[in-house]
């Protein structure tokens, strides 16, 4: 793939050694591309704000931006230097293809997967063509399954893991329960854009050389879409090649009148591609029990949103804008528009088709858990498109090469055998070290390494003492609390000698062996997303280092020898970003009997909530609504400034029964953020020099943010940290998918079931997004039909709340009135929140108590597919049909 990257964003976003290339060799081809694309791209008015050499780069400075690169065709043309690559240029090199420990069988296909009575995979049977006989291999540690999309899911089905309803039909023994195999199937979708062009025009037939021209940008025209989502990719392609064209077709076929077939080097195509569409999720089933037999694939297009035909809509007239402009120099390159000339839209329409970029139907989260393990089995893993979590804004290939390099890592250092002292790995430009006997922990205490663990003479690096004497008994001390020990630390010269990467790496093992605990260290060796304040060293370490347990991130967090009150130093703000409470020296590692009993305090709190930064912003960026969000507030009211020069605010807390008086300092709605500092009242009694900060960043680009909230303050003990955390896990609960959306409702879960000793209660999740407002959303719901005089039909039980003004509907059922025989109580709750002024989303969770006649899976599976899902769906056609 070539770029118009400049070399320095090039090194500050992309790393330099990888297998698969993404290059900037030849910028002659960008200066000499046609003024069309450069025009679109470039053009400032437009929702994407302009022009971005780099599709991933920099999304602050230069967010939303259009892209535009040149990626090799899928046939060899002329002779040429370049080629595209694949997995097999990239990887299967011919020093790979020689490693004694590789054997790749051709022309033979899997039939199935072999587990034993425990649902282990322990190997695979498969059809060897050249001597027409089913062979089998085992399988030492795991197998692992890369068929793609269509594929994977076929071969889980025809082994018996899937639906017990479906194998049943297709004559397959159940191996395991998983109704998530096959579904949630996602494409993108396109549709081609044909024109006829001048004849001899070497602009055009140089875009229709070596290289494929790819535009990607943000329409603008969803309403519920993060800017940073290109939901529109414009690809030209060569009229020859005729599998996304259509040119051959539409001409040969149907307005053969219209086009000059015998002048095919002159009809040209652009693929308007959508990246992010609002159909249902397709499946993929099979149809018989072989797997030589195709399986039926449904890929659910039964009709366009209003957001899907819209975005077509603009990115047709966007081309013509440009072709049919006699003024513009691509319009010059064009004789007439061919398809979709005259036809109507719902006519053009007809010539969708599939982008060939299917994802999800081995769903991560689902099917497939986040380790990539198929959820019922062992030794059984999916690294291929299908167990993408949700369908992305781009070509999948780079993504399934980067979710199996992460795997491929976390196997190797699962499956390899430690030494004595313990183990040095090198991950990219990261140093990894792990000490002998060292297990996966959910509680995390992180130390940087220089002037917080120990000192090192600046003239010899081999002459290290540590900090003081309390570092060895506390380090211990949190060991024998449960906490595991983990240091991040950035050392630029590690690598640059390979003496001194040796002795650094001697001086790392001797403080492993003094402190006689295990450790994990982390070191970045040059300045790339490894280095601190990025977060690259701790994203590995969750994900491959530490087996991906979840991290406890309340108990959690994170040491280095600063105290800045601005929060600007980058140990500070690594802190944050990843995100773990912050401590300083003084809070670990001095003793406190020899200190004032006052000590200052600096405290960053932080939370990762799914949902956008305006969403989160809209309910915590006024100053006066705290009480809205934070469950130990009772009341927040202004203060009255006689002078008029200062914004006050008084808060009243529920449990203690007092009040403080808070001053604005700044409030920045642009940056989404106020800080304040504490005037008057009991809070100031309790804490001193109380200075804080509140503030809400984007994350995931855009589809979800991050809150943090950090102050500064003198007091005995630290008793801002746990009102923090307590009002960030509030907004979880409020706005985040992965929670209940209040405590209130929470609480009435705990206290109105018992739990077995023998069986869980289970907690069921659901939301939907739909696009109409909240308040509209609540009346097609029927919420406030099924309430009257403070009953609820049988079928619902006996009520608990009902909040019209929240949109909020708590009920239980009994046995009696449950449709399930095997649930004897179960709790639900229904609620509708706004997430743009024209967007929703109906979120509802289910609680259940029940008996042993079914597993816990079944029953969570039958709540979530048959009455959450369906209802869901039967919602939205019902909305479908009323914008029709």
């Amino acid at each position: 793939m070539l770029t118009n990257i400049s070399t320095e964003d090039c090194e500050l976003y992309h790393g330099k050694s990888g297998p698969m290339q993404v290059n900037s060799l030849d910028p002659l081809l960008f200066h000499n591309v046609s003024q069309a694309f450069r025009e679109i791209c470039y053009d400032t008015n437009q929702p994407w704000n302009g022009y971005s050499p780099d599709y991933n780069g920099d999304l602050i400075n230069r967010p939303h931006s259009c892209s535009m690169f040149e990626q090799f065709k899928y046939r060899p043309s002329d002779a040429s230097p370049w080629f595209r690559g694949s997995s097999k240029t990239g990887y299967l090199t011919t020093e790979v293809l020689k490693r004694p420990n590789l054997s790749i069988v051709v022309d033979s296909t899997v039939t199935r997967i072999i587990f034993d009575d425990t649902a282990r995979a322990i190997g695979v049977e498969y059809y060897d063509a050249s001597s027409h006989t089913v062979k089998r291999i085992t399988a030492l540690y795991e197998v692992i399954l890369a068929a793609g999309a269509f594929a994977t899911p076929h071969l889980l089905q025809v082994s018996g893991i899937g639906d017990p309803d479906h194998l049943q039909t297709i004559n397959v023994s159940l191996v395991v329960n998983n109704t998530h195999v096959g579904k949630y199937l996602a494409d993108h979708i396109s549709l081609p854009y044909i024109v006829q062009l001048h004849d001899c025009d070497e602009t055009f037939n140089d875009m229709n050389g070596p290289f494929s021209w790819l535009v990607q940008f943000n329409s603008g025209v969803r309403t519920n879409q993060s800017k940073n989502i290109r939901d529109i990719q414009i690809y030209v392609l060569d009229a020859s090649d005729g599998r996304f064209t259509h040119a051959s077709r539409f001409c040969s076929e149907i307005k053969a009148d219209r086009c000059d077939v015998s002048k095919s080097g002159t009809i040209a195509t652009l693929r308007i591609t959508l990246q992010n569409t609002d159909f249902s999720s397709g499946t993929v089933k099979a149809l018989t029990n072989s797997i030589f037999d195709k399986p039926e694939i449904d890929l659910n297009w039964t009709k366009l949103s209003d957001n899907d035909r819209n975005t077509f809509s603009m990115a047709v007239h966007l081309l013509r804008s440009y072709t049919l402009n006699k003024s513009s120099e691509f319009g010059q390159l064009i004789a007439g528009e061919i398809l979709p000339g005259p036809l109507t839209f719902d006519e053009y329409l007809k010539f969708m088709e599939s982008a060939l970029h299917p994802t999800c139907s081995c769903r991560m989260g689902f099917c497939t858990d986040k380790q990539l393990l198929v959820r019922g089995t062992t030794s059984l893993r999916v690294c291929d498109a299908s167990s993408f979590g949700s369908q992305i804004d781009a070509n999948p290939s780079a993504t399934i090469y980067a979710m199996a390099e992460m795997l491929s890592d976390k196997l190797k250092r699962q499956y390899t055998s430690q030494h004595r002292v313990g183990t040095w790995q090198t991950r990219h430009s990261m140093l990894v070290f792990e000490s002998d006997g060292i297990t996966s922990c959910s509680k995390i205490a992180a130390f940087d390494l220089e002037g917080t663990l120990i000192h090192t003479n600046p003239n010899n690096g081999s002459n290290w003492y540590w900090f003081n004497s309390f570092v060895i008994s506390r380090l211990r001390h949190l060991h024998s609390d449960g906490y595991k020990i983990v240091i991040f630390t950035d050392q630029a010269n590690a690598t640059s000698k390979l003496e001194f990467q040796l002795q650094w790496q001697s001086k790392i093992e001797m403080i492993a062996t003094a402190l006689k605990i295990p450790i994990q260290l982390f070191s970045s060796t040059t300045n790339d997303d490894y280095r601190k304040p990025r977060i690259a060293m701790w994203r590995d370490f969750t994900w491959l280092f530490n087996d991906g347990i979840n991290i406890d991130y309340k108990a959690s967090f994170y040491v280095s020898k600063y105290r800045r009150e601005n929060f600007s130093n980058v140990h500070i703000q690594f802190a944050a970003n990843i995100p773990l409470t912050y401590y300083s020296l003084d809070q670990q590692f001095i003793n406190a009997s020899s200190h004032p009993t006052i000590r200052h305090f600096n405290v960053i709190q932080t939370v990762r909530i799914s949902n956008t930064a305006e969403a989160v912003w809209k309910l915590i960026g006024g100053f006066f609504s705290i009480h809205k969000w934070h469950p130990q507030i009772s009341a927040c009211e202004k203060v009255d400034d006689p002078q008029q020069l200062f914004v006050k605010r008084r808060l009243v807390f529920f449990e203690q029964i007092i009040e403080t008086i808070e001053q604005l300092q700044v409030l920045d709605n642009y940056k989404r953020e106020y800080q304040y500092k504490n005037i008057d009242g009991g809070w100031g009694k309790v804490v001193q020099n109380y200075a804080s900060k509140l503030s809400v960043m984007e994350d995931d680009n855009g589809r979800s943010a991050i809150v943090s909230w950090s102050a500064s303050f003198d007091s005995e003990t630290d008793i801002v940290t746990t009102f923090y955390r307590s009002g960030l896990d509030s907004l979880v609960e409020l706005l985040s998918s992965t929670l209940m959306c209040s405590s209130y409702t929470s609480n009435n879960f705990k206290e109105k079931l018992f739990s077995r000793k023998d069986q869980a209660n289970p907690l069921i999740y659901w939301r939907q997004e739909y696009n109409i407002n909240a308040s509209e959303l609540w009346k097609h719901i029927d919420i406030q039909n099924r309430v009257l005089n403070d009953q609820l039909p049988k079928s619902h039980g006996s009520l608990l709340s009902y909040d019209r003004e929240n949109y909020e509907l708590t009920y239980c059922t009994s046995t009696s009135a449950s449709q399930s025989s095997f649930v004897t109580n179960y709790i639900s709750m229904e609620k509708v929140i706004s997430t743009d002024s024209t967007s929703s989303a109906w979120i509802r969770t289910g609680y259940i108590s029940m008996t042993n006649d079914k597993s816990v899976d079944d029953v969570a599976n039958h709540i979530l597919e048959n009455i959450f899902v369906a209802e869901g769906d039967k919602l939205r056609q019902q909305l479908s049909k009323l914008n029709t």
